[in-house]
């Protein structure tokens, strides 16, 4: 890891490790699902300026949506809000079940990572790796980890 950078924003942004096909993208959620218990009712794969896929999903608790990188193998877990804004949450079930199939790739994101309010450290090496991000830092605006990994900006 990078000192003093979000771990998620490292895995996202690193490129040190290639996407997830949308192939092993299904075969990597249907594993998942039967190790917890889901129900998978859709797939929305990736539109234009979107980092992420999403899965939605039912369990006995209710609906929430599984995020997957579509440029970095990341994944995590969010309810689904109206405002279609992230309420990251941690499942360690989900951990155990994806490590036996993408254990090595495949980073399980921690939402209290994910949740917490970007550092100036964080912007600085966001804008160090991709040339764009200062732009997009400054217009998006930003405020937590989990907006600049999971984003739809253009």
């Amino acid at each position: 890891m990078i000192d003093g950078v979000s771990p998620a924003l490292v895995h996202a942004y690193s490129g040190s490790a290639e996407p997830l096909s949308q192939s092993a993208i299904k075969a990597l959620t249907f594993v998942i699902a039967r190790e917890c218990y889901w129900k998978i009712e859709s797939f929305d794969w990736r539109g234009v300026h979107r980092t992420y896929h999403r899965c939605i999903v039912t369990r006995e608790e209710g609906r929430f949506a599984a995020l997957i990188g579509a440029d970095a193998p990341i994944l995590a877990l969010t309810t689904i809000r109206e405002d279609q804004g992230w309420s990251f949450f941690d499942d360690a079930s989900v951990v155990t079940a994806a490590a036996g199939y993408y254990g090595p790739t495949l980073n399980i994101l921690e939402a209290e990572d994910l949740s917490r309010d970007l550092t100036e450290r964080d912007r600085e090496w966001l804008r160090s790796v991709n040339k764009n991000m200062t732009y997009d830092l400054r217009y998006w605006n930003p405020q937590t980890v989990g907006q600049v990994v999971f984003n739809y900006w253009d």
